[in-house]
């Protein structure tokens, strides 16, 4: 032990050259761009003194940092990029003047740190939520979902941005839904972009269910100008499901029932019946006839 001692203590009375691990730390980087390349975070430094003073000094000044000024870097454009030359040289000068006087600063081993930028964009996209919906029984969706915000900001690099249309809730699946319901929800990461919120709320109506009948009139399409056709019968009798708080604002004229000329079969006398229009938040949960019969007059 005493001899491992001695001879350490022997050795740390050498000189060396050794290199050493310093952080980068970048100054008056430009507010209106965001890098788009990977931006060295440490530099080696090459040095020499006494390795007493060596160990002293990764022992004691783990603070110590490169410092860059990104205004004294040589920039060149190319498409949309900023291209950035950097070099280590200026910092030379004022790493001498903190490191300790025992050790003697040879060179930075990085002569130019490179990196490329990009013009720094904003826009607004719509929020897109994902929802696998299904209600209790006797209950539906009473009105529109609605979302908070409706639109949010992105920002990013331009060329990004350009083809960013949309920000996507997590998917989401509820069952048996019988209230209206509040859920906040986070967005999908979308690469190379940021969001300037990390959630959205998204309100589900939901209402009673209950069943209407109306009789409507059955139309025809595809008709041509010189045909009259007579449908037998005229009328459908529909059943359809409501919500219970818009059963007095649904009427025969949100609906419509059709058949369609152009698919008649040869030698058939009947078209289907099918619905061609529903109002919104409601099903249809039957009608009749399915088929009507024709007759073509003159």
């Amino acid at each position: 032990m005493i001899a491992a001692t001695f001879w350490l203590l022997n050795a740390l009375t050498k000189t060396y050259t050794t290199s050493l691990d310093l952080p980068i730390s970048y100054s008056n980087f430009p507010t209106d761009e965001i890098l788009i390349s990977d931006l060295p975070e440490k530099a080696k430094i090459e040095v020499e003194s006494f390795g007493f003073n060596l160990l002293s000094y990764k022992l004691s000044h783990i603070g110590d940092s490169i410092y860059l000024d990104v205004d004294k870097a040589r920039k060149s454009r190319s498409s949309l990029n900023q291209q950035y030359a950097l070099t280590t040289t200026p910092a030379l000068s004022e790493l001498m003047n903190y490191l300790p006087s025992e050790i003697r600063l040879k060179r930075i081993m990085v002569d130019t740190v490179y990196f490329e930028t990009q013009k720094l964009g904003e826009k607004l996209i719509p929020v897109i939520p994902q929802l696998d919906l299904s209600y209790d029984k006797q209950h539906m969706q009473e009105a529109d979902i609605t979302i908070k915000p409706e639109m949010v900001k992105v920002t990013g690099a331009v060329s990004i941005l350009n083809s960013v249309m949309e920000a996507k809730l997590k998917p989401l699946k509820l069952s048996g839904l019988n209230n209206d319901i509040s859920v906040e929800i986070a967005f999908l990461p979308l690469e190379g972009v940021n969001l300037e919120i990390e959630n959205a709320v998204v309100y589900i109506p939901v209402d009673q269910m209950t069943e209407k009948e109306m009789e409507l009139d059955i139309q025809i399409q595809n008709l041509p100008d010189s045909t009259n056709v007579r449908l037998f019968p005229k009328q459908v009798k529909v059943t359809v499901q409501v919500p219970v708080s818009r059963y007095n604002e649904i009427g025969p004229e949100d609906f419509e029932f059709v058949v369609d000329y152009a698919s008649r079969e040869v030698g058939k006398s009947s078209l289907y019946v099918k619905a061609d229009r529903i109002a919104r938040f409601c099903r249809v949960a039957n009608y009749e006839p399915l088929k009507a019969e024709f007759v073509i007059s003159k």
